[in-house]
């Protein structure tokens, strides 16, 4: 074992050298933790991109009527006429709303699809993660850890799910400004044995 591979009191006191092969024979059942852990930095919402203007106009069927005067047996009949047109349009119009919502879908999954695939920028890396930033890391479970559960005892950090049996991907995203959140790993008897804390 090289010289100061643990250490204490902020570096300040560092373990001796171990050579020989005997003198120290460390024992790995598995490994667990956390790995590969990095923060994304949040993109800003423009408010003027999110106007209820936009909305509305995006909205179909809206139009604008104007309504001219115009005689009474005309009016009957043409009102008729328009009630069986404009029953006509909406179904037109239903059968249209249908088919774009299923090719908006098809066009997200395929996007979803694609920006999973795409490599992460590195200069949307963050080293203080603040409001609104993602992090992203992996859970590893191995040897004596069976269950990994997260927390942020502040709520600084909220993530896509709590307990963990598996290894696999985490994601969560930052809603507090001191950011502060730990996984407790636990063996088969529900005992914690070990923590791993982060703050900024």
């Amino acid at each position: 074992m090289d010289p100061g591979c643990f250490t204490a009191q902020g570096g300040k006191l560092g373990s001796l050298q171990i050579s020989g092969d005997e003198a120290w024979v460390p024992v790995i059942e598995g490994d667990y933790g956390v790995s590969g852990l990095y923060y994304i930095d949040a993109e800003p919402v423009n408010p003027e991109d999110e106007s209820e203007e936009d909305d509305l106009e995006d909205l179909p069927g809206v139009t604008d009527v104007v309504k001219e005067p115009e005689e009474e047996a005309d009016k009957d009949k043409k009102d008729a006429k328009d009630d069986k047109d404009a029953a006509a349009d909406e179904k037109a119009a239903d059968a249209k709303d249908a088919k774009d919502a299923k090719d908006d879908k098809d066009a997200e999954g395929a996007e979803g699809e694609a920006a999973e695939d795409a490599p992460i920028d590195p200069s949307q890396y963050v080293l203080k993660p603040d409001v609104g930033d993602k992090v992203f890391f992996d859970i590893v479970i191995g040897g004596d850890a069976v269950l990994a559960v997260l927390y942020s005892d502040n709520g600084s950090v909220e993530f896509d799910g709590i307990e963990y049996t598996q290894s696999g991907p985490v994601q969560g995203t930052v809603t507090g400004e001191d950011v502060q959140w730990g996984v407790a790993f636990y063996d088969a008897n529900d005992y914690i044995f070990d923590t791993i804390d982060f703050s900024y």
